[in-house]
């Protein structure tokens, strides 16, 4: 949408409003949207306020009106530095995390089974970048799987782990992280144990064979 074209949408009721300290998270015909004070300004809104919104990009709120009064618009220079700014914090949050993460990285590293480092190996290889970003949950979702791996020891245990319930998960991995609801990594971690399983099942045959050689 341009500028120049100011399109509002028809005029509905609010119908429902809850405030917190930033603004207010307004509904009106079975749809809520969020209103800052900061833009809000003086005004209260209040629940029967006839309101009309201006739209870009299909979802983006530009504007609003409140009983036929502009409150805000937005212009495209507005929308556009909210964006920059936006990444830039972004970018600062994803960073601070990174330098608390790097904390207790090696120790987490070295807990790995060796087939699982591998993955931060490459991560590793391609850049700075990469790593602030993707490197913390990545790892988390690995240590989460050696947690796993050395409570359950097979792959048939952890395979049936994986098929139960997160409360069953819980019972038999007791220290197994919260923050899954959060990251939605464990089923990746599940997966990884398995691998971890399986390759130390390997390891374990390979031992047995090389011993019985020995002895042969």
């Amino acid at each position: 949408m341009q500028e120049s074209e100011n399109v509002w949408s028809e005029t509905q009721k609010l119908t429902h409003i809850s405030e917190n300290e930033s603004g207010y998270v307004l509904s009106r015909g079975g749809w809520m949207f969020f209103a800052s004070k900061k833009l809000m300004g003086n005004v209260v809104p209040k629940v029967g306020d006839e309101v009309q919104l201006s739209m870009t990009k299909g979802a983006y709120i530009r504007g609003l009106k409140l009983n036929g009064k502009e409150i805000y618009f937005k212009t495209d220079k507005q929308i556009q530095q909210e964006r920059i700014d936006k990444l830039q914090k972004i970018k600062e949050e994803t960073h601070a995390a990174f330098i608390a993460y790097e904390k207790h990285a090696t120790r987490d590293y070295n807990s790995l089974h060796k087939c699982l480092r591998a993955e931060i190996d490459d991560l590793r290889a391609q850049g700075q970048e990469q790593r602030e970003q993707w490197e913390p949950e990545v790892m988390f979702t690995l240590t989460e799987a050696m947690k796993i791996a050395n409570t359950l020891k097979t792959p048939e245990a952890v395979k049936a782990f994986w098929n139960a319930t997160y409360e069953k998960k819980q019972e038999l991995v007791p220290t197994l992280s919260d923050d899954h609801f959060a990251h939605h990594t464990l089923e990746l971690a599940c997966a990884s144990a398995y691998q971890v399983a399986k390759e130390r099942q390997k390891e374990v045959f390979i031992a047995h064979e090389l011993l019985n050689r020995s002895r042969g």
